[in-house]
């Protein structure tokens, strides 16, 4: 595919994972109690955690029935960019940034992900999918567990939202390019 193509569909795929986010926030939205005993802080990071992972484990699907264009293995790449670009580009605590961690912790922990060579290459693009299905089977769980409070809910983003060893590599380098 030609630089300036390849350019026009991540920039097309980029804006389709804005609205897919957007439109992932309607999961739980307040006053419903799985949101209001997560706490007034910790919920406003696990909404944008949900938001950011809901969604991915389905786009396989929605491509095979022509929802959206293009290759899972496209939108794998598209969504890891993403997800980069937001480790990048926000500040350590925002909740984007926790979202975006979230979204690649397991991936690279699991070795799905790899950075070698000063490229990011994914060796598996169905296992991919499956880790980010359990990523947000996990998500949704933090929501339906009754016994979650706020304590417990910013527990969760200590342990789950923050970067992993291997991430902290990635983000080394994506810091300095």
């Amino acid at each position: 595919m030609p630089e300036g193509e390849r350019t026009a569909v991540m920039q097309n795929m980029s804006r389709t994972l804005t609205a897919l986010h957007e439109l992932a926030h309607i999961v739980y939205l307040p006053p419903a109690k799985e949101t209001e005993r997560l706490g007034a802080e910790p919920v406003i990071t696990i909404k944008e955690v949900g938001a950011d992972i809901i969604y991915q484990p389905l786009v396989p699907s929605v491509i095979e029935k022509g929802g959206l264009s293009g290759t899972k293995e496209q939108w794998a790449i598209a969504m890891l960019v993403n997800a980069l670009t937001g480790i990048r580009d926000q500040a350590e605590g925002d909740p984007y940034y926790h979202a975006a961690v979230y979204a690649v912790n397991e991936l690279f922990d699991k070795k799905v992900v790899e950075f070698e060579n000063r490229q990011l290459v994914i060796r598996d693009y169905d296992q991919y999918y499956r880790i980010q299905q359990k990523a947000a089977a996990e998500l949704i769980a933090v929501y339906e567990n009754p016994d979650m409070n706020e304590k417990r809910a910013a527990a969760w983003i200590k342990t789950n939202c923050v970067p992993s060893p291997r991430v902290k590599e990635v983000m080394r380098f994506l810091k300095k390019s």
